[in-house]
């Protein structure tokens, strides 16, 4: 009842929830390398993603499965006003566009390994500024109904390129 309470007077008061991770912890963030390009390039947080790239790429490869990635952009990254009370509550600053250099270090790492790596920042980051409406809730960071379509329509796009162009 008292965490109850708590969370009524933080919401008449206006106050953000509190965080249950350090920001900015390496061990902890669920954000970390979407706060800087600083922590993107941190190689101690690529180790067990890319590790398991490898083995994806290596399995599909084995089993003669095409392998492809995309990558897109949370809120903070796609546009300054997006995601905008769920941005706040997770330490990050409203109205400022984050760096997506995550996105470009899995392209670079795709290159590198043999693994198609298809990155669709930049393509949000134009719907954001050209769609009317959100692409994200402003509360917890999940695509609306036009994030969705425009991950829809990029995934088709991308589908389509590998189904005529096989690449």
């Amino acid at each position: 009842m008292a965490d109850r309470t708590k969370q009524l007077v933080r919401k008449i008061k206006n106050l953000p929830e509190p965080t249950v991770f350090l920001v900015n912890d390496l061990n902890s963030d669920p954000h970390y390398i979407t706060r800087s390009k600083e922590n993107a390039a941190n190689p101690e947080a690529w180790k067990e993603i890319s590790a398991n790239l490898i083995k994806i790429k290596d399995l599909l490869k084995k089993k003669k499965i095409h392998f492809v990635v995309t990558t897109y952009p949370y809120g903070h990254q796609a546009g300054e006003d997006e995601w905008s009370e769920g941005r706040v509550r997770n330490g990050f600053e409203t109205g400022k566009l984050y760096p997506a250099t995550a996105a470009d270090l899995l392209v670079e790492f795709g290159d590198k390994n043999d693994i198609k790596v298809v990155n669709l920042v930049p393509d949000f980051r134009d719907a954001a500024k050209k769609e009317a409406g959100f692409l994200y809730y402003p509360q917890d960071g999940h695509f609306t109904e036009k994030g969705h379509r425009v991950m829809a329509d990029l995934l088709k796009e991308v589908v389509n390129d590998y189904l005529t162009y096989d690449r």
